[in-house]
């Protein structure tokens, strides 16, 4: 189990670009999504998440539709 995870994202020199602390403690879940990475007219942004579930990693990519082959 984790607790206070905090991700952070830098750019090549190290800069943050931007953090994300996830405070809650989940002692249910297995495999958690934290965020989203995507890419808006040229512009790269994040979308926290912090959603979790009781499955595997690929029981998780499966609940999001990514099948694991």
């Amino acid at each position: 189990m984790m607790s206070d995870v905090y991700l952070k994202i830098t750019d090549r020199s190290g800069s943050e670009l931007l953090s994300f602390c996830l405070t809650d403690y989940y002692s249910n879940v297995t495999s958690m999504m934290l965020g989203e990475i995507y890419k808006n007219k040229e512009q790269w942004k994040f979308n926290a998440i912090g959603n979790g579930i009781a499955r595997d990693l690929e029981g998780l990519c499966n609940f999001y539709g990514i099948e694991v082959v």
